[in-house]
């Protein structure tokens, strides 16, 4: 029994339905369908032709006593079938039709046709429609069948049960068997071969729609991979485009192959004019790029690597590079792929941190330093009125004869001596002299040059000689004589000492227009400056010694 209610597409008015070819899922079943469906339309519209033409020849008497039923029966059995083939039952159909069409022509060859008919032609079209609609077995059932009514219907003539008599019966019935189960037996091996021709069509048919099927989903899942890439290619190249840190690629001897249009920003370099253009030729120092490649070829990649840069127009970038090294199924290294940053103002801001640390670290040295010079001072000044103001006394009163003057104004010049020590350490404390005049550092010099303390230094450095280098039109400055008299004895001294044997240290003086703010000063105004410098012969300043 078929399994109804699978027709595709699905109807609801069932009366339109006959007017189309129903599809099923499967194929066979829609090819027997559409067989069923035209043969039966046809046995229709035959057979009401030939009751109007009956009726209208006037001939409807000449024709056996059962013909008009059992060509009704025939209209409405094929109206019935028509409604179940829709319905899905398709395989029955066939088997009904099939046997109802072999009854009717078997009970009109007994009614009407008899032996000499056209019952053994049609029996012989129920074969191959058999064939065509239910398998070669039910064809050659049928044939079967309808030979043993044929010697049936002979016999009937021969006793005389029929309503019409024919000479020789058994001979006609020999006769038309032999060429019925030769037309047979022809027709079923033929129908039977073009069945399993067009069942492999089918077949083929079949399995030419599925593998259609199948590459319509493979280009359908390809377009969508496709579509999926050139979104992924639009992502990843827009990410490309814009980032800050430089993509670079080149061979294994430095040429590069790729590079991201960032690199314009850092070197001015356009991307194209670095395409075939020597890595190695950018970076400024060829001992930082022998390091480099060393390290690639010893680890594999390098992280962190920081090395200076060239731009095209010879500005010096500090830059910071991680990179791999790309190696073939044989572990030879076919190219370099790396990431480089410009840390140039990164190192730039820690430089000025640190400077800005140590000036902070010598401004609170000096602050706690002159918070204990202030207080210092302070104590040394009430202890030092008393032996300054009292010699003074005492020498008014006391006789220039007296004995006791050289003592008493040797006490009071030391008192002096102590007061100028507590005036240092007050401008110490409050950072700027406490008395400042106008004078000419030449001047100063001169003085210096003819002082007790040159002569004691010379006493004992006596391979020192003292040379000077004054400009003739130097400048006045404002500041404390005292103070600039120490600095200057300070730096003779120290320069007698750095000098290992003989040797020169030479005092210069020049006149110079400042502009620029200066190492260790955090404001400087422009203008017109005094510069004083003491050179020597001797090694310098080491490293550790500088920073103190």
């Amino acid at each position: 029994m078929d399994e109804p209610k699978i027709i595709l597409p699905i109807r609801n008015n069932w009366i339109k339905n006959l007017f189309h070819f129903p599809i099923f899922k499967d194929d066979e079943k829609t090819r027997i369908a559409k067989i069923l469906i035209v043969v039966l339309w046809s046995m229709i519209v035959l057979v009401c032709g030939l009751i109007l033409t009956w009726i209208a020849t006037g001939k409807s008497d000449e024709l056996g006593p059962y013909t008009y039923q059992a060509n009704t029966v025939i209209i409405v059995m094929a109206i019935a079938l028509l409604f179940l083939i829709y319905r899905g039952y398709v395989k029955t159909v066939g088997i009904i039709f099939t046997v109802v069409l072999w009854g009717n022509i078997t009970f009109q060859a007994f009614t009407s046709d008899g032996i000499r008919g056209s019952a053994a032609i049609i029996y012989m079209a129920i074969m191959v429609l058999a064939s065509l609609l239910i398998g070669w077995r039910a064809s050659i059932g049928f044939a079967i069948l309808s030979i043993g009514f044929i010697w049936i219907l002979a016999y009937a003539e021969m006793i005389g049960s029929t309503i019409f008599q024919i000479d020789s019966p058994y001979e006609v019935a020999l006769e038309t068997t032999g060429i019925f189960i030769f037309t047979a037996i022809l027709l079923t091996l033929t129908t039977t071969g073009l069945i399993n021709a067009l069942k492999r069509a089918m077949k083929s048919e079949r399995s030419l729609k599925e593998t259609n099927l199948s590459l319509h989903n493979n280009i359908k899942e390809l377009a969508n991979r496709e579509e999926a890439l050139r979104e992924s290619e639009k992502k990843y190249r827009r990410i490309y485009d814009n980032i800050i840190d430089v993509y670079y690629e080149a061979n294994i001897d430095g040429m590069i192959l790729e590079v991201s249009p960032s690199i314009e920003k850092y070197s001015k370099y356009k991307r194209e004019e670095l395409i075939g253009k020597s890595l190695y030729d950018l970076y400024t120092n060829p001992e930082e790029r022998n390091k480099l490649i060393e390290a690639l070829i010893n680890d594999g990649k390098v992280d962190e690597y920081e090395f200076n840069l060239t731009d095209k127009d010879d500005t010096q970038r500090i830059c910071s590079i991680n990179a791999m090294l790309i190696k073939d199924k044989n572990g030879n290294p076919t190219k370099i792929v790396g990431i480089m940053r410009d840390i140039t103002n990164r190192i730039k801001a820690e430089k000025e941190k640190m400077e800005l640390e140590e000036k902070l670290l010598r401004s609170k040295k000096m602050e706690s330093l002159g918070l204990l010079a202030g207080g210092v001072a302070h104590d040394l000044n009430n202890v030092l009125s008393g032996i300054v103001s009292y010699p003074e006394l005492i020498l008014v009163d006391l006789p220039e004869d007296s004995k006791l003057r050289n003592p008493i104004e040797t006490m009071r010049e030391s008192g002096y001596r102590a007061a100028a020590i507590v005036q240092d350490l007050l401008t110490v404390a409050r950072g700027v002299a406490t008395l400042k005049e106008v004078l000419n550092l030449n001047d100063l010099i001169g003085d210096y040059l003819n002082s007790p303390e040159l002569n004691e230094l010379k006493q004992f450095h006596q391979t020192i000689t003292v040379k000077t280098n004054l400009d003739t039109d130097l400048f006045n400055i404002s500041g404390s004589h005292v103070h600039i008299r120490k600095v200057v004895m300070n730096l003779v001294s120290n320069a007698s000492e750095a000098i290992e044997g003989s040797g020169n240290v030479t005092i210069s003086t020049i006149n110079r227009y400042i502009d620029r703010p200066l190492r260790g000063y955090d404001d400087v105004n422009l203008g017109e400056y005094v510069v004083l410098s003491v050179s020597d012969d001797g090694s310098g300043i080491s490293s550790d010694d500088l920073e103190r």
